[in-house]
């Protein structure tokens, strides 16, 4: 789901895929400021890169004895968050663990994003 908000500067728009920022805009100018991806170079805007920043060898890590596979910069950027605040000027969002992500990365977290114009 894509969320605008807007002040007398600024439009932005965040789809809750990834809680990725998706769109900037002035205020009455159809000029889009932020890249709009191309699949034939590279498809994504903004993403957020959680839990790592980058590659791991093989895709695997270890915590304890335990082996773990993660692709490249983390799960964040393709999980939908939950909006759970908006106002006029202000987005909020959250992705918190599940069972299944436990399964990719063993650590309780609440990770939050939000965006404020």
């Amino acid at each position: 789901m894509i969320s605008t908000i807007k002040n007398s500067s600024l439009e932005i728009k965040v789809d809750s895929n990834g809680a990725e920022l998706a769109s900037i805009r002035k205020a009455g100018d159809s000029c889009e400021y932020l890249w709009q991806g191309d699949p034939s170079f590279w498809a994504r805007r903004a993403p957020v890169l959680f839990p790592i920043v980058g590659k791991l060898v093989n895709n695997k890590y270890t915590v304890g004895k335990k082996e773990y596979i993660m692709t490249q910069h983390g799960f964040a950027r393709d999980m939908e968050f939950a909006l759970v605040e908006q106002r006029a000027d202000f987005l909020s969002y959250e992705l918190e663990n599940t069972a299944d992500l436990m399964k990719k990365y063993p650590f309780s977290f609440k990770l939050m994003i939000s965006y404020k114009l």
